[in-house]
């Protein structure tokens, strides 16, 4: 059968449109997520293991760990994170964060540097913070792209991963 040059590059176009729109949003490839997607911080631990001179000072950890929701409240992962005090200031206190995200089909490693009003303080909520991908296992073994935290009660992280 012979198809009309003109329907040929229709078709084509259409398609082209759909796989950018996919490319746009979150998407469920082989059970996992990739792409841009928003997942919503709910239930957490964090810990405060003073090292060193009594109260904030260089080596003292902030460790916890937080469920991620998807936008329907439903589980889909955790966050797992140890935050190191490099720095001590009446401004705040310099943290170097190494985190760990579960999610369906694997999990991803991200670095960040940020500064909280006082690294003791487990109480406050999670700061705005941009995170570096560096790496992970399963689908996201050859993952990059970033997490971004949006301060609030339930935390928003907006990630742009590349999982190819």
């Amino acid at each position: 059968m012979n198809t009309p040059l003109s329907r040929k590059i229709a078709v084509a176009a259409i398609s082209l449109g759909i796989m950018a729109v996919r490319g746009g949003g979150a998407s469920a490839d082989e059970g996992g997520f990739c792409g841009r997607f928003t997942l919503v911080g709910g239930e957490k631990e964090v810990a405060f293991v003073d090292e060193g001179a009594s109260g904030a000072s260089i080596g003292d950890t902030r460790a916890g760990w937080r469920i991620l929701n998807d936008e329907q409240g439903e589980p889909v992962g955790e966050v797992h994170f140890v935050a190191t005090v490099t720095r001590v200031a009446a401004s705040g206190d310099t943290v170097v964060g190494d985190y760990v995200v579960t999610l369906p089909k694997g999990w991803l490693t991200a670095s960040t540097l940020y500064t909280r009003s006082s690294a003791t303080d487990v109480s406050q909520r999670a700061g705005n913070a941009r995170l570096a991908v560096t790496g992970g296992v399963g689908l996201y073994r050859d993952v990059a792209g970033e997490i971004e935290i949006e301060a609030g009660d339930q935390p928003r992280y907006l990630f742009d991963l590349d999982c190819d």
